[in-house]
């Protein structure tokens, strides 16, 4: 009885180790942008002249992916989804969600690759569709610079180590001005999606339940 405690207790341990570190994926192929993966940020950006709060950001479902060569390096261009809290002076309006197309440059890299790699967002414009004219883009002037770690773990699985450090611009009137946000760049950490955490969930019950 003691031991199966014991050995119960263990997997929930690593199990919730795992989850709360949270800063890298595991998946089938080496390629970026990873496909189980999202990026989480758990802070407040601030756009004061406009009375905007945003807090609570996650990008997430990279799809439409183009890799292309730039030299040494590699451009990849998706589409993608962004969720975030959002602060108005008319109050909170809740979590809404921004689509768009995102510019990620990888450098000295070629899909299929590991090791370490410097990252940049070079161009990201995501529109929500909750409240029409509603910006946020990467900075056109300072750099949206990460890094981005692949390491082969063997039989076929990957693990992907990524982060970045944003500067954003928002813009309530569809793009003709724009605020930079005051709090400076903000870090996305790269986490497993939520559908990989609970896997790893059931994979800790069915432990459970093959050691009774």
């Amino acid at each position: 009885m003691v031991m199966k405690k014991l050995i119960t207790i263990c997997a929930v341990v690593v199990m919730l180790a795992w989850v709360n570190a949270a800063q890298a994926v595991l998946q089938t192929s080496p390629n970026l942008p990873p496909g189980n993966g999202e990026y989480v940020g758990y802070y407040q950006t601030n756009f004061p002249q406009q009375g905007v709060l945003m807090a609570n950001t996650v990008h997430r479902d990279f799809f439409n992916i183009v890799r292309t060569r730039v030299g040494a390096d590699e451009q990849e261009t998706f589409d993608s989804f962004l969720d975030v809290n959002v602060t108005t002076p008319l109050g909170y309006l809740g979590s809404m969600t921004l689509t768009g197309p995102v510019t990620v440059m990888v450098r000295n890299y070629t899909s299929g690759q590991t090791g370490v790699f410097a990252t940049e967002i070079v161009s990201m414009s995501l529109t929500s569709a909750d409240m029409y004219g509603l910006i946020v883009r990467e900075s056109p002037t300072l750099g949206s610079i990460g890094q981005t770690v692949i390491t082969d773990l063997g039989g076929g699985m990957y693990d992907i180590d990524s982060f970045f450090d944003v500067f954003t611009e928002l813009s309530l009137n569809g793009g003709g001005t724009w605020e930079a946000d005051t709090t400076g760049p903000k870090r996305m950490t790269l986490v497993p999606e939520p559908a990989t955490i609970a896997l790893l969930g059931l994979g800790g019950l069915l432990l459970r339940r093959r050691k009774k």
